[in-house]
C-alpha cells in the first residue's frame, strides 16, 4: 500500500469522523442545559448543533444571547433519534417545517447541513451552513461543521479557515482541531497535523478520530511504530474500522512482521465489503509470499481463479511471483503472460516491482514487456 491510497481512505473518514463523536454526545450534552429551570422560563435558552448533532453549550452561559428559540431546540432534539437511524430524509423534512416557522433560525441551518452532507448534497449543505454563520457568526460547530464538509470537497486551505474561526470560537473542543489536523495532512503537512491532534488528545485523550490522525501521519512521516500505538488505540473504539485494520496491515509488513500483517489483514477480509475483495486477497497472498508461506499464497491466488474469474489478471500476477520466488523462472513468466493476455496494464507494476527484480535482464521477461508495453499504450 502506498500513502497515495492511504490519504484516500482519509478523505472517505473525515466527515464521519465528524459525525459520528458528537452523536454519542448529543444527549448527555443536551441534558446538562436543564440546570437552570428558572431562567428557561423566563429566556430562551442557547442551542448550537453542529454537522454531528452535537449541543455545544456551556451551562453558565445566557440561554439569550443566540437568540436560538426554544421550539426549535426541541426540535433539534428529536432530530437525534433520525440521525443516530440514519434517517436523514426525514430530519430533513422535519427541519424545512422547523424553518417555515422560525426562517432566521440558525440551528436548524446548521442541522439542515448536517444532513444534506450526509446526504451527498455537498454543495447545498455548504450553502445551508454558510446561511447558519450569517445568522450566528458565533456558532462555533457551523464553522467546524463547514470545515468538515469543505474537506470532503477537497477545499483544503478554506477548510483550515473555517476550522481556525471554530478554534478561535471555542479552543476546548476537539473537534475542530482534528479538522485543521484532517486538512493538513490532505496537504500533505503531516508535521503540522501533527500537532493538532496532539492539541485535540490533549483535551480528550481518547478522541477517537485524533487518535486515528496521530496514527496516519506518524505513518506517513516513517514513525511506524509510534504509528500502530495510536492505530490500535482507535481500533478499541472502533475495531471494524477497515481504514485503520488496514493502515495497519501496512505498518506492520513495513516492520515486516508479516504474523501480525496477516492477522489484521484475515479481519479486513472478515469485515470489508465485496469492492474491495480483489485488493484484499492479492494483499494477502503478497504478504503469505514474503513471509515464505508460498504454498498458502499460491492456494490463495489458485481459489482467486476459481471464485473471481474476471479478475484473472491478478491471480495469475500473484502465481508469477511465486513461481519466480520458488527460482521456477519460466513457469513464473508462462504465468506473467497469462497475466498481461488478462490486464496488459500490468506490465507497468511489472517492470518496478521489487518481486521480479531477479528477471529483470531475463531475455523473455525484456521480450514481454516490449510486446505488451505495445498493447498497453493503445488501451
Amino acid at each position: 500500500m502506498k500513502k497515495e491510497r492511504i490519504i484516500i481512505f482519509m478523505s472517505l473518514l473525515l466527515f464521519i469522523a465528524g459525525c459520528n463523536s458528537s452523536e454519542e454526545t448529543a444527549s448527555s450534552e443536551s441534558s446538562e442545559e436543564n440546570a437552570d429551570t428558572e431562567q428557561a422560563d423566563s429566556e430562551e435558552e442557547e442551542v448550537k448543533s453542529d454537522i454531528e448533532n452535537e449541543t455545544d453549550v456551556d451551562e453558565e452561559e445566557d440561554p439569550s444571547s443566540s437568540g436560538s428559540n426554544t421550539s426549535a431546540y426541541l426540535l433539534s432534539i428529536k432530530l437525534n433519534s433520525l440521525y443516530a437511524n440514519g434517517e436523514y430524509e426525514e430530519a430533513l423534512e422535519l427541519i424545512e417545517e422547523g424553518l417555515l416557522e422560525h426562517p432566521e433560525e440558525a440551528v436548524l441551518y446548521n442541522d439542515k447541513g448536517y444532513i444534506l452532507v450526509e446526504l451527498g448534497r455537498l454543495d447545498e449543505g455548504i450553502e445551508a451552513l454558510e446561511k447558519a454563520i450569517e445568522l450566528d457568526e458565533t456558532l462555533e460547530s457551523a464553522h467546524s461543521n463547514l470545515a468538515y464538509a469543505l474537506i470532503d470537497l477537497s477545499e483544503y486551505e478554506e477548510a483550515m479557515d473555517a476550522a481556525q474561526i471554530a478554534i478561535d470560537l471555542n479552543p476546548d473542543a476537539p473537534e475542530q482541531y482534528v479538522a485543521m489536523g484532517n486538512a493538513l495532512t490532505m496537504l500533505e503537512r503531516d508535521e503540522e497535523a501533527l500537532s493538532y491532534f496532539e492539541d485535540a488528545l490533549e483535551i480528550d485523550p481518547q478522541a477517537d478520530f485524533a487518535l486515528y490522525g496521530m496514527g496516519a501521519s506518524l505513518l506517513f512521516l516513517d514513525e511506524t511504530e509510534e504509528s500502530i500505538v495510536y492505530l490500535e488505540e482507535f481500533l478499541k473504539q472502533h475495531p471494524e474500522d477497515v481504514d485503520a485494520l488496514d493502515m495497519l496491515v501496512y505498518a506492520y509488513e513495513l516492520l515486516e512482521d508479516y504474523e501480525e500483517a496477516l492477522n489484521y489483514a484475515d479481519e479486513v477480509l472478515e469485515v470489508d465489503d465485496e469492492m474491495h475483495i480483489i485488493y484484499n486477497l492479492d494483499y494477502k497472498g503478497i504478504l503469505l509470499t514474503k513471509d515464505g508461506q508460498l504454498d498458502e499464497a499460491e492456494e490463495l491466488y489458485e481459489e482467486m481463479l476459481e471464485e473471481h474469474p474476471l479478475d484473472k489478471g491478478i491471480a495469475y500476477y500473484g502465481l508469477a511471483f511465486i513461481d519466480i520466488e520458488r527460482g521456477e523462472i519460466e513457469e513464473g513468466l508462462d504465468h506473467l503472460e497469462e497475466a498481461m493476455d488478462e490486464d496488459p496494464s500490468l506490465i507497468d507494476y511489472a517492470v518496478t516491482d521489487p518481486m521480479f527484480e531477479d528477471v529483470l535482464e531475463n531475455e523473455r521477461f525484456i521480450e514481454l514487456v516490449e510486446s505488451y508495453e505495445d498493447s498497453f499504450n493503445e488501451l
